[in-house]
């Protein structure tokens, strides 16, 4: 029994053995086989991610030369554009917006060149955009008002050019917003809105003291719409601003001179003459108004006996020039007055009078005399 007990003993440590060994070895080999895959891991996830990197790069290489080609294309439309070839730069504008779709000042530009080519429906299309997508832009509005102006529609253009002058102005277009300014105070003139026009007209001269060329331009809107002493009080501002030209005093003096301030408007001419010695319109303006102050009767502080001098002169000036066109019973009438040069009152009055019904009845190719003409038109005489 006891060698029984041994033998089973040792059969199965024998058999415990075979079997270590047996797992061992199948242990071993799924190691070995496992091996190769987990070191493969490691560099697909670098290859995935090299792909990504590159694709992303890609991505944002054409993106950059999109917008790249875009600048440039909308660089050249303006240049294009300031050259005056409209078509040219539409194009360009065209292939900036192509290459940069989200782009609002190329969308801007290529509405505000296809309101300058004619294509209006076109240019209020990309305009409306525009206005959406920055409305604070103000020659996006001005584009859209120039499309109402060419459709006839006035009313909306007048809201909209109000709109484009209270909007944001780059510096580069300040000459565009003077200009929109100008055309923006001739509409509210057609519009009858006279008064609001020349507050807009005195307001660019008092804004824009480094502009004469506006100045003058706002100036000669106001002559051709506005009262004698708006006129005047337009020019008044230009002298200001500058004093040291010739024409602005000149057209002062006109204006003073129309509305009978007669010595103000001598002292703008000489200020004009003063300003440059050779100009020969001041000089005549000059001279033509000392005439006059000399033989004006209805100037204040005369004494009695240069009044009445002055209107025997006036009532002999008078019957001259209308004895030119002929003979009439008024000037006949006029002859034993002018042989009487006795200081009264009475005939300074009839000497007056007699030369008013004269000149009033002469015609008018024979009223030749300025000074005269001056005068006798001036209110009450």
């Amino acid at each position: 029994m006891p060698q029984m007990a041994a033998f089973c003993y040792s059969l199965r440590e024998k058999s415990g053995l075979v079997a270590y060994r047996r797992l061992s070895r199948t242990d071993g080999q799924e190691n070995v086989a496992a091996a190769p895959v987990q070191n493969w891991l490691p560099v697909a996830a670098i290859v995935a991610l090299a792909g990504v990197l590159i694709v992303s790069g890609l991505v944002l290489w054409q993106r950059s030369r999109q917008f790249a080609l875009g600048v440039e294309a909308y660089r050249h439309g303006e240049t294009l554009l300031e050259q005056g070839q409209v078509d040219e730069a539409v194009m360009e504008f065209r292939n900036a917006l192509a290459q940069t779709p989200q782009n609002v000042q190329a969308r801007a530009a290529l509405g505000g060149a296809l309101v300058q080519s004619g294509h209006f429906e076109e240019a209020f299309f990309y305009l409306s955009e525009a206005a959406k997508a920055d409305p604070g832009n103000g020659p996006v509005w001005m584009g859209l008002a120039d499309v109402a102006l060419a459709g006839g529609d006035r009313k909306q253009a007048l809201y909209l050019f109000h709109q484009a002058l209270s909007k944001e102005w780059p510096a580069q277009t300040e000459s565009r917003r003077r200009s929109a300014q100008l055309r923006y105070a001739d509409l509210l003139s057609e519009a009858g809105r006279r008064s609001e026009a020349i507050s807009l007209l005195l307001g660019m001269i008092e804004q824009h003291g480094d502009d004469p060329g506006l100045g003058m331009r706002a100036a000669e809107m106001v002559r051709a719409i506005g009262s004698p002493e708006q006129v005047e009080t337009v020019y008044s501002a230009l002298a200001r601003r500058f004093p040291a030209d010739s024409s602005v005093w000149l057209r002062l003096g006109d204006a003073r001179f129309a509305v009978d301030k007669d010595t103000a408007a001598l002292d703008a001419y000489r200020r004009a003459v003063s300003a440059d010695p050779g100009n020969a319109e001041a000089q005549r303006a000059a001279a033509h108004v000392e005439q006059v102050l000399r033989l004006d009767p209805t100037r204040r502080g005369l004494s009695v006996r240069e009044r009445a001098r002055r209107w025997h002169e006036i009532l002999q000036r008078v019957v001259d020039a209308a004895a030119i066109c002929g003979s009439t019973t008024e000037i006949a009438r006029a002859g034993p007055l002018l042989t009487q040069r006795v200081l009264s009152l009475e005939l300074t009055d009839r000497k007056m009078e007699a030369a008013s019904r004269i000149w009033q009845s002469t015609a008018a190719p024979c009223k030749t005399d300025a000074v005269l003409s001056h005068i006798l038109s001036k209110p009450g005489e």
